[in-house]
């Protein structure tokens, strides 16, 4: 095989394997969060698109992964409880406070740079950690990849467009101040998710070409 199209395989398959990690790592700092702050789960997803597999929890919470690593979705119950459901003690997203529904937004990327900031410590540190893996491996390879793409996703979510983690944030500060939600919220929820499919599309040209190009 020619190196060049031996080191674009690698590089893709790191890629993917990377996305689907910091996806999963984003979405369950999401989940552990609600959890926690007893606020209902009805779903996690990584990746977008039809479910590949999937199973649904003790809980009721869907576990699914979707072939598309272009995102995820940590998705809440929003419709309130019916009488079927007064052994619930779990909240809605709405039912919950400002505060708690902001936790559990910054608990996305936070987990995504506490992730990455484990992988530093296993690469600086990989002669003791993993003695068995090469130099160049783990400066270059899937551990680079891990760190980046996590840190990549982190500060990503947290631009201030709805519906990232960050445009949320701005939502709910607006709410905060102003003593009631945002009139046309679904509306930039829509033209926010338009602006993130068109960067996320010119990214991913990008990104490949740029792996082409090795």
């Amino acid at each position: 095989m020619d190196p060049n199209t031996y080191i674009v395989i690698i590089a893709t398959l790191y890629g993917l394997i990377s996305l689907f990690a910091g996806i999963a790592v984003h979405e369950l700092g999401h989940f552990l969060a609600a959890r926690f702050l007893g606020i209902e789960v009805s779903g996690v997803s990584v990746g977008f698109g039809p479910e590949i597999v999937g199973f649904t929890d003790r809980y009721g919470v869907r576990w699914k992964l979707a072939p598309l690593p272009v995102g995820g979705a940590c998705s809440f119950r929003e419709r309130p409880r019916g009488k079927g459901d007064r052994e619930n003690k779990l909240r809605t997203l709405r039912e919950a406070s400002l505060a708690d529904r902001a936790i559990v937004l910054v608990c996305g990327p936070a987990s995504n740079l506490c992730f990455a900031g484990l992988i530093w410590l296993i690469i600086f540190f990989h002669t003791s950690i993993l003695p068995f893996m090469p130099e160049e491996e783990a400066v270059f390879g899937l551990p680079a990849f891990l760190l980046q793409l996590s840190c990549a996703i982190a500060f990503f979510n947290l631009l201030p467009i709805p519906p990232l983690d960050g445009g949320y944030l701005v939502l709910i500060a607006f709410e905060k101040l102003r003593g009631r939600a945002v009139s046309n919220e679904k509306q930039l929820i829509r033209a926010g998710a338009w602006v993130i499919a068109v960067l996320t599309i010119v990214t991913s040209v990008l990104l490949f070409a740029e792996i082409a190009s090795l």
